[in-house]
């Protein structure tokens, strides 16, 4: 029958195996002491892992260093217990060995036998009965041994009973988790973010690889900016990696997407944190950053945390922070970006938000924060410092700010732009306002900001030829906003449609159309036609004129019509040495370019035609005295009409000496009925005037007739002289400010008698002058049709 003491080794483990399971230790430690050379070591360890969980740690730490260094266990305080060895009494020496290969199974074999032992105790402890407690006492004396576990041990327990997390995973599952899924469990709320850092991470990664911090910091980096902020702020991470830990904060910033007021103020408290963390900026070294790389690997070279590198990130905050950009797109702008893309951002920048309604404080801090990103920051480096200057200064003209734009940018301030430079601004400002108005009058709306762009440099800092037209466009624009003027009924002419008119001058013939007696102001409306083509401006007179004329017709004003051909269109029709020498106290016009001769003749004998072959609406008769003038105005059509014109021209001067023959004969008729009545009351001497007034008629030559009128002209010929000479043309001109021009020159006197007689002499010397004129007109015009040379003044 077996004994204890006589048990063979299997069977000796097998009844340890069942004392250690009953948690009866004093008769385990009888029994080592009787199989001291079974029981001992790895065999012993794995014996006693089949003590219950439960069992206090203390109670067993004996056991566990007698196996590990053979040191003797303390005797037993009373007399050893027997020992009862049925349960293993029956068993074979097979069988008995086939159950200790099941039942105590060796320990594994990367670590030392202790450390598998804690690691697999550890382990069951926590799996049976989550007391973390009972496994940090088992361990605690061999933290030396397991500091990582230890380490898994004392996070897990803290997670469990000073936090209360639930769920948490089990021990030996925590400590098989790679690191970044470990994070996840240790770092879930936000809010205690900084505390979990100091007391579950730095504990928990201080048993691990330096490298491995890398995952803290992608870990972090999935939280809320502002919680990173408070991460950086608030911890100290240990000293060892404090330098990697400033590198990934400012790849943080970088990455960073809110462009809020609050962000940069964040950022630049990260920055200055930084910078008083003992040990977390490194020394400069390496080339300068010219490109960005990839901002999500944290070894970029814009993350390292060198003196350099953090004074730059404060530059680019502040850069970003003025731009209201993402700091990544600004440090982006500034090593990469191209001019073109710079100068856009700048524009966006000068032109952000409400920028129209900013005041001048805030147009000032606008064109300060261009300044500083081009000067300090370097984040328009790209860009000449006057393309900087020309776009704020757009700007502040598109707004409408130019006494700012004056105070700014022209003398007596410093100047940073060439006046040119300017007057591209302006006339850019121009063309804006001037395309956006709805009215012509320069008082109000988009053409007063047109008007005070304009006159921002023109006439007292630049009189350019582009400046000069825009000014006189605005007035011409201005003076017809005072007339009614459309070219779709009901519809108002914008001035865009004005200046894009192919025929600006042209639409002043629809204002006297549309604006009854506008034609009374020849003045107003040649200043409008020369403002509106100043390059045709030597020309505007004589079409404007003619068509003021044309409208004095329409509107039954004869003598308008008669004094404007009499007093402007002719004297732009003649050389001014001819005006000079007809009438030297007459201002003489300046020599216009042939163009505007030709057109001033064309205009005059076309104007001259109109008016003398126009007819009252009235069917009453006309007056000697509109007969005359219109005679008159037939002798200019002679005299500058065309050839092909002729024909038409001296028909209608032969009808209308015809009428004048018919008015004097009823005149005469008139006069000599009266004198025969008054003969037959006896009152003869009562009618001498009249009389003398026939008889000076009579004794004056008779009106010309066409072929006298002819006849003259050739033997104008015959005498050489022949042409359209500067004599000739101040001979006519001569002879139309002798007869009075101007309105109502040349009428009939109103007054009898003495005076009667000497207005009749009058008349029939003026038509002989307007015959003579005709005569001349023909030599010029109609002698080519009877055979004259003409013959070059000598």
């Amino acid at each position: 029958m077996a004994t204890p003491t006589t048990l063979s080794p299997p069977k000796a483990l097998l009844l340890a195996a069942h004392l250690a399971a009953t948690q009866d230790l004093p008769r385990l430690h009888h029994l080592i002491t009787l199989h001291p050379s079974v029981l001992t070591g790895p065999a012993l360890l794995r014996v006693l892992l089949h003590l219950p969980e439960t069992a206090a740690p203390a109670s067993y730490i004996p056991f566990i260093e007698h196996a590990h260094t053979a040191v003797p266990l303390p005797p037993l305080p009373d007399a050893p217990p027997p020992l009862d060895v049925a349960p293993v009494a029956k068993i074979s020496e097979k069988r008995a060995r086939a159950l200790v290969e099941l039942r105590l199974p060796p320990l594994q074999d990367d670590a030392s036998p202790l450390e598998s032992f804690l690691t697999a105790r550890a382990y069951a402890i926590d799996a049976e009965t989550g007391v973390l407690s009972i496994v940090h006492e088992l361990l605690a004396p061999y933290t030396h041994l397991l500091p990582g576990l230890v380490a898994n041990v004392d996070v897990l327990q803290r997670l469990v009973y000073e936090y209360a997390r639930s769920p948490t995973p089990a021990l030996q599952e925590f400590c098989q988790l790679p690191v970044d899924e470990a994070l996840e469990v240790l770092i879930i709320d936000a809010g205690t973010v900084v505390r979990d850092l100091a007391t579950l991470v730095e504990p928990y990664m201080a048993t691990r690889d330096k490298g491995e911090w890398r995952q803290v910091w992608t870990r972090l980096g999935v939280l809320p900016f502002v919680n990173i902020v408070e991460v950086v702020a608030r911890w100290t991470p240990p000293a060892e990696v404090r330098a990697e830990f400033a590198g990934w904060a400012v790849g943080v910033c970088y990455r960073c997407e809110d462009t809020s007021g609050r962000a940069w103020e964040l950022m630049h408290s990260v920055h200055r944190r930084i910078a008083s963390i003992p040990g977390a900026t490194v020394d400069d070294a390496g080339a300068p950053v010219d490109k960005v790389g990839d901002l999500d690997d944290p070894l970029n070279p814009l993350f390292r945390p060198t003196t350099t590198r953090l004074q730059e990130l404060d530059v680019l905050i502040t850069s970003a922070a003025i731009l209201a950009r993402p700091l990544k797109e600004v440090v982006r702008l500034k090593l990469e970006g191209t001019k073109e893309l710079q100068h856009a951002v700048l524009g966006a920048f000068v032109q952000a938000g409400e920028w129209q309604k900013r005041d001048d404080d805030e147009w000032r801090r606008t064109r300060d924060g261009a300044r500083w990103m081009h000067q300090k920051a370097r984040v328009l480096a790209r860009l000449p410092v006057e393309d900087v200057e020309l776009t704020v200064l757009s700007a502040l003209l598109t707004a409408a700010r130019f006494p700012l734009a004056r105070a700014l940018y022209l003398p007596p301030a410093t100047p940073v732009l060439s006046i040119p430079a300017i007057e591209t601004a302006v006339l850019t400002a121009f063309n804006a306002f001037f395309a956006a108005a709805s009215n012509g009058n320069r008082t109000r709306g988009s053409m007063k900001s047109a008007y005070a762009a304009v006159t921002l440099l023109y006439p007292t800092h630049s009189t350019s030829p582009a400046l000069e037209s825009a000014y006189r466009l605005i007035a011409a624009v201005h003076a017809l906003s005072s007339y009614s003027l459309t070219l779709t009924p009901g519809v108002p002419l914008l001035p865009a449609r004005i200046r894009s008119h192919p025929d600006p001058t042209s639409l002043l013939d629809r204002v006297l159309s549309q604006n009854r007696r506008a034609y009374l102001q020849p003045d107003t409306l040649v200043s409008i036609a020369a403002d509106l083509a100043p390059a045709h401006a030597a020309a505007a007179e004589p079409r404007v004129l003619a068509m003021a004329a044309a409208a004095a017709l329409a509107e039954s004003d004869f003598e308008t019509a008669y004094a404007y051909t009499t007093t402007r269109l002719l004297p732009s029709a003649t050389p001014p040495a001819a005006v000079a020498a007809a009438h030297p106290r007459l201002h003489a016009p300046a020599a216009p370019d042939a163009a505007a001769a030709a057109a001033a003749r064309d205009h005059t004998w076309r104007t001259a035609l109109a008016t003398g072959r126009w007819r009252p609406p009235t069917s009453a008769p006309l007056t000697l005295g509109m007969l005359e003038k219109k005679l008159d105005l037939l002798a200019l059509a002679v005299r500058f009409a065309p050839a092909e014109a002729l024909v038409e021209v001296l028909a209608v001067w032969r009808r209308c000496e015809e009428e004048l023959e018919a008015a004097v004969a009823a005149e005469e008729r008139a006069e000599r009925e009266h004198r025969e009545r008054a003969e037959r009351m006896g009152m003869a001497g009562s009618v001498t005037g009249g009389r003398g007034m026939a008889a000076a008629r009579r004794g004056g030559e008779a009106p010309q007739s066409l072929f006298e009128v002819a006849r003259g002209a050739a033997r104008v010929f015959g005498r050489g002289a022949g042409g359209v000479g500067a004599a000739g043309a101040g001979g006519m001109l001569s002879g139309m400010t002798g007869m009075g021009m101007g309105m109502g020159m040349g009428s009939r006197g109103g007054a009898r008698g003495e005076g009667e007689g000497e207005g009749e002499g009058e008349r029939v010397r003026k038509r002989d002058m307007v015959g003579g004129m005709v005569t001349q007109g023909l030599a010029s015009g109609l002698g080519w049709v009877l055979g004259a040379q003409p013959v070059e003044p000598k």
